[in-house]
């Protein structure tokens, strides 16, 4: 549970996993290719699994990972791509040969359920203050189940949660400090 911003850069290098190295199905892909965090390949496949039993839809596609994406639609630069910890979501319009970023609307399922596999909206609406980013409603962020479970019951972004556990953490210090 990392916070990557413009602030606070990644200077790690992460494990990378590529597509082509994973068995999955009902996802669509601009390239094989892209790259995950290989701590996240089980939850992605599942998540997209899941989706495609719950909604039937295979037009789901994940555009961009840790690869700056050529789309102007993704063009944001966002430094926590470099974490592979990110996906940048689309629906494909196959008949029309183009796809267009991800909205809640697009399919509720989704943001319902993203966080029951440890991925949060990273940049929602209404909290541009607290993230320095507009809203994007298709970049989507791997925390973990625990903690994006949390978050998305409170309606928190992360950096918003990642203050309630640091208060949280100085609260026990006290505590404990207060035993002595």
């Amino acid at each position: 549970l990392i916070l990557v911003n413009k602030q606070h850069l990644y200077n790690s290098t992460p494990e990378l996993t590529a597509f082509v190295d994973i068995n999955y199905s009902h996802l669509r892909l601009p390239s094989t290719a892209l790259t995950i965090n290989k701590t996240t390949v089980d939850s992605v496949v599942a998540m997209f699994n899941d989706f495609y039993a719950a909604t039937g839809f295979g037009d789901m596609m994940i555009y961009a990972t840790t690869n700056e994406p050529s789309s102007v639609q993704y063009g944001t630069d966002i430094p926590e791509r470099a974490t592979g910890l990110s996906l940048d979501l689309g629906v494909l319009n196959e008949a029309a040969g183009y796809h267009t970023p991800y909205t809640s609307s697009s399919y509720p399922w989704l943001a319902e359920h993203a966080a029951d596999y440890g991925y949060v909206l990273r940049f929602p609406e209404g909290k541009e203050d607290k993230t320095g980013q507009s809203a994007m409603s298709w970049h989507y962020r791997y925390v973990g189940v625990p903690h994006a479970t949390y978050m998305y019951q409170n309606n928190l972004c992360l950096e918003e949660y990642l203050e309630l556990v640091q208060i949280i953490v100085l609260k026990i210090r006290l505590d404990l400090w207060s035993w002595f």
